[in-house]
């Protein structure tokens, strides 16, 4: 599993500061700020503080000593008011004090930094700075005398307050210790919850393969480089919903991890494998080898399924269906990359599956087409432009018609008369085929009950059913509702589905299957030889019939493998005691060699095509079948 930082140099992207380092940093800012913040209001609070005891003590200070000049400067005793000033040495804050008379002359000053003896000539003292002045009136009775200016020095106060400035920094400086060495604890476990969002976020836990995420990043940077050549791959594994549904989705992530190592062995050397999701992987091929073009990168997508794998000690044959789209050539963007190799994927599936095609422009085409099919096909639902031939199913012995299938045909009002070929497969892809589906079932049952009512009643009409009938659970109540609008016998209405479908849900559409037998309808497994199914749900289904798929017909002779294969089936039918019919009879000799095998019933083009429900009924009648169509 590739490490997050690898993914990034992968990605060739240069990865952003970490959430853990950009939380470390933050929380350490947060902290040095509200250190700075709550230091800052401490020292302004303290030297306010400081400063307003400061100017009380001088202003006590200025006070008592005017009380003690008063009479000195009422008698112009200058001696006395200086040995007043000159007990102010006691208080080393107050630098200097001056008394003027009341004409504002100086009348006698004391300087703590060049002191005069008492009664010596006053002189102006030049302004100091980083004092406060306090301003005191001298007065004797009412009678105002002067003033006394006391100067103090905030000396003290500046050092007191560089003190706490610098215990502040040191206890700022010890609470960003500590909330480091917090910090980086959580800065850890943050780191570990980042690695794991990162590995979630860019990985498949499954497979342990890089995710969409990763691959839409990595597309999009390779996008933006205009000189990149590169390859994307859509690998869509084939059917792989039976894994799950026979065998657990447990067993299915585990056969998905074993494929994804296959995948990345596979294409590692020259490109990236990633998990969209599902059953899907990408794989992106960036250099290619010398003379190597997009057939052989598809041709090599799918040797990795070619062989079964081995899982769990039995050998399981896994297929996929692979689009490619290159880069500049079938997209600009990451979106229509995947959109084009999607495009081409889905072609490749519906040309059978387990092969490869490349996108090319007609795809797209081909599928507004589809898209403009579904709408025609949705509006002739409403508009009553589908019909029901019958094919005549007979015993093959007498010849004898038992029962018909009901075929469906459209009439286009342009394009004519529509094989289903041309729309039952537009209609799976877009839903309408449950809408279709429960049309076929109205409609047959209709015609049923109208022959019953011309006496044709011991025939059947067998409608065929699609697994999406089955998967949304709908065909209970379309077979009611089919039974009710017409009153048609349910005893001669017979559902064929194919055992792909049966098989979805085993336990679901067993349930299902018994609902409908006790209504009275039979139930046959169409196409049966050409599906995934075992012999033990063969066993378990409630069925009737055993319809043999028409490419064991097609080239059925007295010997080979199609004799061996239908001479199997007819003994495990005859085994579980089940009817059983072939289809596509075409040719004398396929006759032949199917009464030789003791087959008892058979429908083809040898007896009648799908023919209007009048021509049928007139051939049910008449008692005898079309000639064989001229080849």
């Amino acid at each position: 599993m590739t490490p997050p930082d690898a993914l990034q140099a992968r990605r060739g992207t240069v990865r952003p500061r970490s959430l853990a380092r950009r939380l470390t940093s933050a929380a350490l800012q947060s902290t040095a700020l509200a250190l700075l913040v709550a230091g800052l209001a401490v020292n302004v609070l303290v030297y306010g503080w400081s400063h307003a005891t400061l100017r009380g003590q001088a202003e006590l200070q200025a006070a008592i000593a005017s009380d003690g000049i008063a009479p000195a400067l009422l008698f112009r005793d200058t001696r006395a008011a200086g040995e007043v000033l000159q007990l102010l040495k006691s208080s080393p804050d107050v630098r200097r004090a001056t008394v003027f008379d009341a004409t504002g002359q100086v009348f006698v000053r004391y300087d703590a930094t060049a002191p005069l003896p008492p009664g010596a000539e006053a002189q102006a003292v030049p302004a100091e700075t980083g004092l406060i002045e306090v301003r005191q009136p001298v007065v004797q009775g009412r009678e105002r005398l002067g003033e006394l200016r006391l100067a103090v020095s905030r000396h003290a106060l500046q050092r007191q307050t560089l003190m706490l400035c610098g215990a502040t920094v040191l206890s700022a400086l010890l609470g960003l210790v500590v909330s480091w060495l917090r910090v980086r604890r959580v800065r850890r476990a943050v780191g570990r919850a980042e690695n794991e969002l990162n590995q979630l976020a860019y990985f498949d836990p499954v497979t342990g393969l890089q995710n969409r995420h990763a691959a839409m990043e990595l597309l999009a940077g390779l996008a933006a480089e205009p000189s990149a050549r590169f390859s994307v791959l859509l690998l869509d594994l084939d059917d792989f919903k039976l894994v799950n549904d026979t065998m657990g989705h447990a067993a299915g992530d585990a056969l998905l991890g074993q494929l994804g190592g296959a995948l990345q062995h596979a294409f590692g050397a020259t490109g990236q494998v990633f998990r969209l999701g599902g059953d899907e992987f990408v794989a992106v091929v960036r250099s290619r080898r010398a003379g190597e073009s997009a057939e052989h990168l598809g041709r090599h997508a799918i040797a990795c399924f070619n062989q079964p794998m081995r899982f769990r000690g039995k050998l399981m044959p896994v297929h996929a269906s692979v689009g490619i789209a290159e880069f500049p050539g079938h997209g600009a963007t990451a979106q229509e990359l995947l959109r084009a190799a999607d495009t081409a994927m889905y072609r490749a599936k519906s040309s059978g599956k387990n092969g490869f095609a490349i996108y090319d422009e007609s795809m797209d085409r081909e599928n507004v087409a589809r898209m403009q099919l579904s709408e025609e096909l949705a509006a002739a639902l409403q508009r009553d432009e589908l019909v029901l031939h019958y094919q005549p199913i007979l015993d093959l012995e007498t010849e004898a018609i038992l029962g018909v299938e009901a075929l469906v045909r459209w009439r286009h009002p342009t394009r004519g008369m529509l094989m289903p070929g041309a729309f039952i497969e537009v209609a799976e892809g877009s839903g309408l085929i449950v809408e279709l589906g429960g049309w076929v079932l109205r409609a047959a049952a209709r015609q049923q009950a109208a022959w019953q009512a011309r006496g044709l009643g011991h025939l059947f009409v067998a409608v065929n059913v699609s697994a999406q009938q089955l998967a949304r659970r709908t065909l209970i109540d379309q077979v009611d509702a089919a039974l009710k609008d017409s009153g048609a016998d349910p005893r001669q209405l017979q559902i064929e589905l194919t055992e792909h479908a049966l098989i979805e849900d085993v336990a679901a559409n067993v349930q299902m299957l018994a609902i409908l037998k006790l209504r009275g309808m039979k139930i046959a497994i169409d196409d049966f030889g050409t599906g995934l199914s075992s012999l033990s749900y063969l066993k378990r289904l409630p069925i009737d019939k055993i319809k043999v798929d028409r490419s064991f017909v097609n080239d059925l002779s007295a010997t080979g493998e199609d004799f061996a294969i239908v001479a199997t089936i007819v003994g495990l039918a005859n085994a579980l005691k089940k009817e059983i019919v072939a289809e596509g009879i075409e040719t004398p000799q396929q006759l032949a060699v199917l009464r030789r095998l003791c087959v008892q019933h058979g429908q083809g083009y040898f007896f009648s095509r799908p023919v209007p429900a009048a021509d049928l009924e007139a051939l049910a009648l008449r008692g005898d079948t079309f000639p064989a169509p001229a080849r």
